[in-house]
């Protein structure tokens, strides 16, 4: 990425391990950080302090059908919750991924057109664990070859960002495992960064057994690879 295109610094960007664009925000059904609408509490409150006046104040129907359709989705979306859970064994999510995917996003769009009034954030909040495992798994077991380094650092940023909550030990374990075999490959990758190409302080014999095997789960940056294979080329030219 250009730096001023993103509207970062070059000295940011050199901290950065991986950068998701607004486009893939967007594609990723990722919500904004800084929303501009009053959630439906927030809206109830409204209406309580409209019915507490002894006059008529206009659009408190209207408001009372708005939260009373947003907690029939609340239900409808805590509903789908349970049944995706029940149908998303990680054995068998290769051959139902296209048909949780459709109507997890049937669900996201329901959640969405009542949220361009009023936000349901207990919807939001069940949902989005169910996103970033459908989206995890596509990485995971649909990527070819396997997912890219920088990928999987923006999937596990996700979960911190969002404040995402497991739903099931399942679904915890899943991400713990991603979170063990991309902590190798970030030892690997800061290892690599460390090291002098002339004169590495390193085993490489075992950094090279480690990329191997870190291969078989993600593909590793293409800068931290080609440094290592330089200081290799240096340690068997001498």
């Amino acid at each position: 990425y250009h730096a001023k295109c993103i509207g970062l610094s070059p000295a940011v960007l050199s901290s950065l391990e991986a950068y998701r664009c607004n486009a893939c925000a967007i594609r990723q059904h990722i919500p904004p950080r800084h929303p501009a609408r009053p959630n439906w509490k927030q809206v109830r409150a409204h209406i309580a302090r409209g019915e507490s006046l002894q006059i008529h104040v206009p659009g408190l129907d209207e408001l009372k059908a708005l939260v009373a359709h947003g907690l029939d989705v609340i239900a409808d979306v805590t509903a789908f919750e349970q049944s995706f859970l029940d149908r998303c064994a990680l054995a068998t999510i290769a051959h139902r991924m296209d048909t949780l995917a459709q109507e997890l996003d049937d669900k996201v769009a329901a959640v969405r057109r009542v949220e361009s009034l009023v936000l349901l954030d207990p919807a939001k909040h069940k949902l989005l664990p169910l996103q970033w495992f459908l989206h995890a798994c596509r990485l995971i077991f649909c990527s070819t070859p396997a997912p890219r380094y920088s990928q999987l650092v923006v999937l596990l940023n996700d979960v911190t960002l969002h404040k995402l909550e497991f739903p099931t030990p399942e679904l915890d374990r899943f991400y713990c495992e991603i979170e063990r075999k991309l902590a190798r490959a970030v030892t690997w990758v800061t290892q690599v960064k460390a090291m002098d190409m002339k004169a590495p302080n390193c085993d490489l014999v075992a950094l090279q057994a480690e990329a191997e095997e870190i291969s078989h789960f993600l593909v590793l940056p293409d800068a931290a690879v080609s440094n290592f294979n330089l200081a290799l080329k240096f340690h068997y030219q001498r």
